[in-house]
């Protein structure tokens, strides 16, 4: 056994032996190693364990959140906007499987206060103007801007918020602004994603030129929105919401 040890240690102390030639010393491992344990350090750690079961994991609010606003149901909506409130009000932990995305802040910002400026679900009178209900609204569509300023999702909300608060002609701007920015995010994307949203930031438009006393325009713009709706590709409940109160405006069906 002794002799063995020995001439293990005499073939290990050779020089260019084959078997240790061209390998990094020791020490250079280390250093690698201790780097690339400081880059992976940088990344979430997706395969680590999971957040606690205490913690409130924002992330996981959002794709529920999302769809509840859309529904049908007044309960569905106010359920959806309280999923939203809760998500975006969520400490940031820096941790990016419970932390919010910025893409998925806009959502849940926008669609509240997109929701908001719609449905009178929150008001206690069921107005569309209510001024506290307007107010939450403006405060989310303000943080929305401020991660997209020009998303003509936003656009469109932020024109609505304006349509309720008797702003006419700052509805006008902000919903044409929209509808132009539509126009080049469909030429630049080739695909029809936009066209749901698109066909809402056109039934907007035509309330904000009802509220401006253009009832002829208001009334082509919104029979033009109903002529290319698709039935898969829209908030369905908006789109009738919107049409039922632009009627109104006009005084007709349209």
């Amino acid at each position: 056994m002794s002799r063995h040890r020995s001439w293990r240690g005499r073939r290990t102390a050779q020089t260019g032996d084959p078997a240790t030639e061209g390998r990094p010393s020791d020490e250079a491992l280390d250093h690698s190693l201790a780097q690339a344990g400081s880059e992976i350090g940088s990344y979430p750690d997706w395969l680590g364990a999971p957040p606690s079961e205490d913690a409130h994991v924002a992330r996981l609010d959002v794709p529920l959140a999302v769809m509840l606003m859309l529904g049908e149901s007044p309960w569905q909506r106010i359920d959806g906007m309280g999923l939203a409130r809760q998500a975006l009000e969520a400490p940031v932990t820096g941790d990016r499987r419970r932390d919010l995305s910025g893409e998925e802040r806009f959502m849940l910002a926008n669609g509240r206060a997109w929701c908001l400026a719609v449905h009178a679900d929150l008001a206690p009178q069921g107005r569309r103007d209510d001024p506290i209900v307007i107010t939450d609204a403006d405060r989310y569509a303000t943080e929305a801007l401020a991660i997209g300023p020009d998303n003509p999702q936003a656009l469109t909300t932020r024109a609505l918020i304006a349509l309720r608060r008797g702003r006419s002609d700052q509805a006008v701007e902000w919903a044409g602004r929209a509808v132009r920015s539509f126009g080049g995010l469909a030429d630049a994307e080739g695909t029809g994603r936009v066209h749901g949203p698109a066909v809402l930031a056109v039934v907007t438009l035509a309330l904000a030129r009802a509220g401006s006393g253009d009832r002829d325009t208001a009334r082509t713009l919104g029979e033009a929105a109903r002529a290319v709706r698709i039935g898969l590709d829209i908030d369905a409940t908006a789109f009738g919401a919107l049409m039922a109160e632009l009627s109104d405006a006009v005084g007709g069906t349209v």
